[in-house]
């Protein structure tokens, strides 16, 4: 768990609703998206998180993941530090 949530769904799902974040399936759009990235990275969860923020926010990711640094058109916008 290096580097995970360190909370509970509970919490988690309080704090999303409050950021009015929505879960959802991905849409069409975002996984031919995800399937066409030039992007070497073989995750298929962050795929479909590059696809979703290049379709719904311009490519911004609230993340201290390094690895979204190498996706193409990705902003990360938070470093974890």
């Amino acid at each position: 768990r290096i580097g995970k949530l360190k909370t509970s769904a509970g919490v988690f799902l309080h704090a999303c609703w409050g950021f009015q974040v929505l879960f959802q399936a991905p849409s069409e759009t975002v996984m031919i998206i995800a399937s066409e990235l030039g992007w070497d990275h073989r995750d298929p969860w962050d795929r479909l998180i590059v696809a979703a923020a290049l379709h719904y926010t311009e490519g911004r990711i609230l993340t201290s993941d390094r690895d979204f640094d190498h996706a193409p058109g990705i902003t990360r916008i938070w470093d974890g530090g």
